[in-house]
């Protein structure tokens, strides 16, 4: 009996719960969710890429980089991979990418320089590209904006339950620097070196494996929109410049060539490189 005596108050507790929560997202309410900060995502990415040419400190320099900006074009190229995002607050993130980049030289001529005699000429050739693989590592920071979450809702990061309930796409800027470096053998096919007694047999230039690398970085504007709690797509207008070159170990002498084919190294020619691109990041996103 007492038992029995319990229960219509207890029914009635229950009632009221559920009342007032009908009533709480009648009004407008969302719930709060806490998902983490930790997101994943795949990135891909048409660009229209090219180089600066600048000569090394070397008397022939100047003129073989004005040659040499005659005879590689920018074009377009790619550039894929994935990266991680972490959430450091309400209106900003990071994200550290791990992408492969297609940085292809497009030819439009061939420049020699001479072993026995001072200078470089340029040669007309069937225009032609060739794939140069790097790999870039760059960190980005990223501000939103327009406000991330409802105002007056709590809200960890972007990415709260708030926001999946709207839905609103979410505009940002980003920047950051970024490494790059050559993942395979490489030869230039605009760029060689000829006895000046037979210019017609030229010796192409050759970088390494793992022996060219670019310092720079990334900056950018992008929007992102949540489809679910936990999937998201973005898309970024993206700029990418390097202006730092060096080489991953010292070559001198007569060291820099190769004793397989009789190539000499990258190094030993007198321009560097100062790659850039621009592209459109398009990217599928976990959140989890």
């Amino acid at each position: 009996m007492r038992y029995m005596k319990l229960m219509p108050a207890s029914v009635f507790c229950l009632l009221l719960t559920i009342s007032s929560q009908a009533q709480d997202y009648g009004m407008g309410k969302q719930k709060i969710g806490r998902p983490s900060r930790w997101a994943i995502g795949i990135m891909g990415s048409p660009d229209f890429q090219g180089h600066f040419i600048v000569p090394t400190n070397n008397d022939d320099g100047p003129g073989a980089a004005s040659l040499v900006r005659g005879a590689e074009k920018p074009g377009f190229g790619f550039t894929t991979g994935f990266h991680i995002m972490y959430d450091l607050k309400s209106r900003w993130f990071m994200r550290m990418g791990i992408y492969y980049s297609d940085k292809a030289v497009n030819q439009d001529g061939q420049v020699t320089g001479f072993y026995d005699a001072g200078g470089f000429i340029t040669y007309s050739t069937e225009r032609g590209k060739s794939p140069f693989a790097f790999l870039e590592l760059p960190l980005t920071f990223h501000y939103f904006l327009n406000t991330p979450f409802e105002k007056n809702k709590q809200g960890l990061c972007f990415n709260d339950y708030t926001q999946h309930n709207q839905g609103k796409p979410l505009f940002y800027v980003f920047a950051g620097p970024a490494l790059s470096f050559n993942l395979a053998k490489h030869y230039y096919a605009t760029r060689n070196w000829s006895n000046a007694m037979n210019p017609t047999v030229p010796d192409p230039v050759y970088a390494d494996p793992m022996s060219v690398y670019y310092f720079g970085g990334y900056a950018g504007l992008g929007v992102l929109k949540y489809f679910g709690q936990h999937w998201y797509a973005s898309a970024e207008f993206t700029t990418r410049y390097f202006p730092f070159q060096w080489y991953g170990k010292e070559i001198s002498g007569n060291n820099d060539v190769d004793p397989e084919t009789g190539s000499r190294s990258v190094i030993s020619y007198p321009v560097k490189d100062q790659p850039f691109s621009v592209g459109l990041q398009l990217a599928i996103n976990y959140h989890f």
